[in-house]
């Protein structure tokens, strides 16, 4: 399985928003399979602005499908990094 760079099974850093594309590709999978994934939530997600999810609509995407196994957890940030 490749990540959104196109490099296999490594982590990714997380961003703010993300096309159909990417997304598809962090879950592994091809962007008909997806929209076809989100389809039964679209109601809820809402209809995308452009070619971006917003952040609200990654965070209800992430909600309803989960967080893609890819992509950097708060344990492989540095505490340096770290936002209080």
């Amino acid at each position: 399985m490749k990540n959104a760079e196109g490099k296999p099974n490594e982590k990714v850093k997380e961003k703010d928003t993300y096309m159909l594309k990417e997304l598809a590709a962090l879950y592994g999978i091809s962007e008909k399979a997806f929209r076809t994934m989100l389809k039964p939530h679209l109601d809820y997600i809402g209809k995308k602005e452009g070619r971006y999810f917003s952040p609200l609509q990654k965070a209800r995407i992430w909600e309803r499908l989960e967080k893609p196994a890819c992509l950097l957890d708060d344990e492989f940030i540095p505490e340096s990094k770290k936002v209080a």
